[in-house]
């Protein structure tokens, strides 16, 4: 029995190895081995990565926040703003899947392999590699492509018999033998049965004509015309039908039998044609060509080949055989592509079908949902209403649900269902229910909608407030309602709170989305207005006080301590939930590194002006408690302050000391000097207004506004040339000829000689003021390529001489100045180099040239041999090569972190880049004296790649350096890393070239 079980056993070991053995091609294997490829392709490699990619989709769609205030997202996983965060996952479901194709490719689940790679480079946003993954797998594995014959049928072929092969000559040999005699009669039967079939065709023409008189006679509709009437008797015999055995006593009848037995013998199965439909895989393996050409359609449509994608989708839906799971995902990608070029009442249609025809319950009521944004965006509210409300029946989301019921309310009265008033009173009652708390900053934005409809805007600002005061973690609705603020603020004209709620819809918005930059650039115009505006009312405001008397003076800081008192409390708590709210904030998006700061050019983002401010503020004013509206609690507390209205809180004057009422008033002008200085602050506070509202932001009314102010306020003053030649401008623009030509004569007569006045008389003039700047260019160059070709005697002479022949305000003249010194050092040495910096670095501050004068003294305090200045330290060492090969440095503090740094960076490299195999070197930057430790990562197919490790750096950076080490990190291109160690061998001059060139 141990012999039989021993056998058994070595029999079944012998088998396993065959089938293990690796073949070429599936059909080579016996059905031992195909089984044991499909289960261990399946069960192991394919199983565990598929799960992970199972895993990461739940967690991007988890992740991402819906914005119900925009039309939804289709696919929450491509909303992903750090692909870089999956990479670790992703890499490793590549890994598992690449042994089951290398291991066990004769497997059914090569594809499947495929497949799942592709979409793990999709997910990881190389589109460019998923794109290539996905094409292979349509050529690869078309189920519509002829098979060659396998090895095994091959082998067959020629391991044939001798007389076999003999066989097959002789029948051959017959088939070219048939006479011209059989070939004439098959000709003649084929031409009889053709003859026959048109006369049966005209007899049923005929029974159809008399049947269809029959119908008419008795009022009845016509009969089905026949089928076979409609076809062609001249059809040509390739296209005719298949042909009916001939009856039994036709001619040939033994020899045609003989011929067609043999042919069905030979014959091999025919495939379904296309009518036949889609091919049913229960209980076996699915192929997923069709996936591949959905998901390349997908990919078309992430790297903006919309046609390709648009292509891919007409062609599976037109294809009879594509399969109804496929089906389920094809029109929501339709829509999802007309909603990317923008065409959203086109994708009505699509998403209509796809809520029928999808599977999964999330995904219709997220498609619903979309689709009613969409119909209520085209003004169909009836329809919006009825698609909000199956999205009431479909998901299990309180918050969809919530936004749904919230959109029924405001789409009733919008469709004639309800009132205005209705949808505000169902509006606050879900504000009551305690189940919407969190909700509430949604509530108050829709209540800010309707009040705008109304044409209530004091309502809608006060309700948008309210929205942000209640905004807790829902960073979309602190976007739109903080944007909706700065908006309608803006509209209004009212610059300050606009370039504030700017900020803070900026803060909330990512970089991603399509009203970015516009937004950024409103910001930006707005940050010098709302500056001097700024200015202005605190100006003002302090004159107002100095005109007041001492007793006015100390009611004032009497009523203002008293304030303070009553709310001393509140303010303390509200203190302590921001600073704690701010620390939470801070510690969210701290990043150690100076380069990956992305701060705020607003100087209330700015924590030391932010904190200098407050105590200058508290010197000035006291501790004031922060409120709302502060424009109309402004106004209160000064007009009861500055009027004197009796109140029964208010504190006696005895009650505040002589030293309180310093502090308070600290920063009131005294003296007359004092007085001056205010109103110099204030007049050229207005100026820049004019300007900037012509200039910034194309309002040429309220530049004229704010400068014919400025006019009346301060009449002569040094500002009225400038605020003249404006108002003229803005009045030109606006086509008000007459008020142009009033300040055109004012500016004429009064200032004759100045340049305004000569543009106004000859508008040649300001080619000539063209013509000589270029003069100045031209000169300069001249003398900077004298320089650099080493006649620096020539350089020096037409440096110096610049002054006289341009003038001593010419535009150019710290560049002069700095080219003599340079020159200086060529040809009289250090001592008299180091003097000639130091004289640019006094005579020209807060310029390019003064900083690079700075640089090359702290170079010249290292150096002992060569000069700086016989090397060229301004950026044009450093060229622009986007294409060229990059490396990312990384520049440390101190030597002593260099070994932990480099440590972190390849352990960050290994989670994140690891298929990209970067090479991580440490290396020290001489600078004089001075050692920079440097940590280099390559390389870098070109700039963009080495910007988005960077990108990845800044949206992962608890995984790169910990954050008790301070560093900067820099993308470079080969050629200037290697100046940079060869030449410049300085940071912050590459840094300079760095700020002005890749950001």
């Amino acid at each position: 029995m141990k012999h039989v079980n021993k056998a058994y056993l070595l029999l079944a070991i012998i088998g396993l190895s065959v089938a293990c053995t690796t073949q070429k091609r599936r059909d080579d294997l016996s059905p031992l081995g195909k089984l044991y490829h499909n289960t261990t392709a399946k069960y192991n490699g394919y199983f565990n990565a598929n799960e992970i990619m199972i895993a990461t989709f739940a967690q991007l769609d988890s992740q991402y926040q819906d914005n119900y205030n925009q039309i939804l997202s289709m696919y929450p996983y491509l909303e992903n703003e750090n692909p870089q965060g999956i990479y670790p996952q992703m890499d490793t479901a590549i890994k598992k899947v690449s042994v089951v194709v290398n291991l066990h490719r004769p497997s059914q689940w090569t594809d499947d392999c495929y497949l799942l790679v592709g979409q793990a480079q999709f997910l990881k946003q190389d589109y460019e590699s998923a794109e290539a993954t996905f094409k292979y797998m349509l050529n690869e594995f078309d189920p519509k492509v002829a098979k060659k014959p396998s090895a095994k049928d091959r082998s067959k072929n020629t391991a044939k018999s001798v007389a076999e092969k003999k066989a097959d000559l002789k029948e051959a040999q017959k088939e070219r033998e048939l006479t011209a005699k059989e070939k004439k009669r098959e000709q003649n039967r084929l031409r009889k049965e053709r003859e026959k079939r048109a006369k049966e065709i005209k007899k049923e023409r005929a029974r159809y004509s008399k049947a269809v008189k029959r119908a008419r006679k008795k009022g009845l509709p016509p009969p089905k015309r026949p089928g076979a009437s409609t076809q062609n008797t001249e059809t040509k015999p390739e296209e005719q039908p298949a042909e009916k055995t001939p009856p039994p006593n036709s001619e040939g009848e033994k020899k045609d039998s003989k011929k067609n037995k043999k042919d069905k013998k030979d014959e091999k199965p025919e495939e379904p044609t296309e009518e036949a439909g889609p091919e049913n895989y229960f209980l076996k393996h699915r192929p997923v060509y069709q996936d591949a050409k959905l998901w390349l359609a997908k990919t078309f449509i992430e790297r903006d080949n919309y046609d390709g994608a648009q292509r891919l989708i007409t062609q599976l839906n037109d294809d009879p055989n594509t399969l109804d799971i496929i089906r389920q995902d094809l029109m929501a990608l339709q829509a999802y592509l007309l909603l990317k070029q923008n065409q959203d009442e086109l994708a009505i249609s699509p998403l209509e079908q796809a809520v029928a025809s999808a599977d999964k319950r999330t995904d219709k009521a997220r498609y619903a949902f979309i689709l009613a944004q969409l119909q209520q965006q085209a003004g169909n509210s009836d329809a919006a209403y009825a698609n909000f409300e199956k999205v009431l029946k479909l998901t299990n989301d309180y918050e969809m649900e919530f936004n749904a019921k919230m959109n029924m309310a405001q789409n009733a009265w919008a469709s004639g269902r309800g009132s205005a008033e209705d949808a505000v009173a169902n509006l606050n009652q879900m504000i009551k229910d305690e189940k919407n708390t969190e909700y509430k900053d949604q509530i108050y934005y829709a209540l800010a909608n309707i009040a705008l409809k109304a044409g209530d805007r004091t309502t809608a600002i006060e309700n948008l407030i309210l929205s942000l005061e209640n905004s807790k973690n829902n960073n979309s609705q602190k976007l739109e309602s903080s944007l909706k603020l700065a908006q309608l603020y803006y509209e209004d004209e009212d610059f300050v709170p606009a370039k504030q709620y700017f900020d803070i819809a900026l803060q909330a918005m990512p970089d991603t989305d399509k009203r970015f930059k516009e937004v950024e650039r409103l910001s930006k115009n707005l940050t010098d207005i709302a500056k001097n505006l700024e200015i202005i009312a605190l100006q003002d405001s302090l004159l107002r006080i100095a005109q007041m008397s001492e007793d006015e003076k100390k009611e004032f800081a009497a009523k203002l301590k008293k304030q303070l008192e009553e709310q001393r409390a509140a303010e303390q708590a509200q203190l302590v939930n921001e600073q704690v709210g701010n620390k939470q904030v801070a510690d969210s998006r701290s990043i150690s590194t100076p380069a990956l700061q992305k701060e705020s050019s607003f100087f209330a983002y700015n924590d030391r002006a932010l904190k200098q401010g407050k105590r200058d503020f508290q010197r000035k004013w006291g501790n004031r408690p922060l409120s709302d509206n502060w424009r109309r609690s402004t106004q209160q507390s000064a007009s009861s302050l500055d009027e004197g209205a009796a109140s029964d809180t208010v504190a006696t004057v005895a009650s505040v000391s002589d030293e309180e009422i310093e502090n308070f008033l600290k920063g009131v002008p005294k003296t007359e000097a004092e007085l001056t200085i205010v109103h110099i602050k204030i007049r050229e506070a207005m100026m820049a207004l004019g300007r900037l509202y012509r200039d910034r932001l194309q309002n040429n009314e309220k530049s004229i506004e704010i400068l014919e102010e400025l006019n009346r306020r301060y009449p002569a003053s040094n500002e009225e040339l400038d605020s003249w030649y404006y108002l003229y401008l803005a009045h030109k623009d606006l086509t008000q000829n007459a008020e142009a030509k009033t300040y055109a004569d004012k500016i004429v007569a009064k200032y004759p000689n100045s340049t305004y006045a000569k543009v106004i008389q000859d508008p040649s003039y300001i080619v000539e003021v063209q013509n000589e700047e270029n003069k100045i260019i031209k000169y300069y160059n001249d003398a900077y390529a004298a320089f650099a070709r080493g006649e620096y005697q020539y350089a020096f002479s037409q440096s110096n001489a610049a002054r006289e022949k341009f003038g001593a305000t010419n535009p150019l003249q710290p560049k002069f100045a700095l080219l003599s010194a340079m020159s200086t050092g060529n040809l009289k040495g250090k001592d008299a180099y180091v003097s000639a910096l130091n004289e640019v670095i006094a005579k020209y501050p807060n310029t390019e040239e003064q900083k690079y004068a700075r640089e090359v003294l702290r170079l010249l305090g290292a150096s002992t041999g060569t000069l700086p200045g016989q090397q060229k330290i301004e950026t044009d060492q450093f060229e622009v090569q986007n294409d060229q090969v990059h490396s990312v440095i990384v520049v440390l503090e101190d030597v002593a972190s260099l070994n932990d740094c480099r440590n972190a960076v390849s352990d960050y490299n290994k989670k994140y880049h690891d298929p990209d195999k970067l090479r991580v070197t440490d290396v020290i930057l001489p600078s004089g004296e001075t050692k920079t430790p440097l940590i280099v990562v390559r390389r870098f197919k070109n700039k963009d790649d080495a910007l988005k490790y960077i990108t990845g750096i800044e949206k992962n950076a608890k995984d790169f350096i910990p954050s008790k080490f301070t560093y900067e990190i820099y993308a470079i291109s080969q050629t200037n890393y290697g100046k940079l160690f060869a030449t410049v061998k300085s940071v912050e001059v590459y840094k300079t070239f760095y700020d002005a060139n890749y950001k």
